[in-house]
């Protein structure tokens, strides 16, 4: 058997996006930050959303013999 995996998603909104979404229950086109942490507290990917797109995706990788953040670190930047 598998152990699930349990992660936190975080939006950061900008400011201009937040002014006028901040009374609706459901976001679209969703412009800021959204960032996925593992159950360590590990930000272990980042995306920045522009009007409902993903314009750059930074993912953290895990290397086991690494000192340090509990053996990770690296970064593979990418752009959708």
């Amino acid at each position: 058997m598998s152990q699930p995996e349990v992660r936190f998603v975080e939006l950061d909104p900008t400011r201009g996006y937040h002014k006028v979404n901040r009374n609706r229950i459901w976001y679209r086109a969703f412009s800021g930050e959204m960032n996925f942490f593992a159950e360590d507290g590990f930000n272990d990917r980042s995306m920045v959303w522009a009007n409902g797109r993903v314009v750059s995706d930074t993912v953290r990788q895990v290397t086991v013999n690494s000192p340090g953040h509990g053996g990770r670190n690296g970064e593979k930047i990418g752009r959708k």
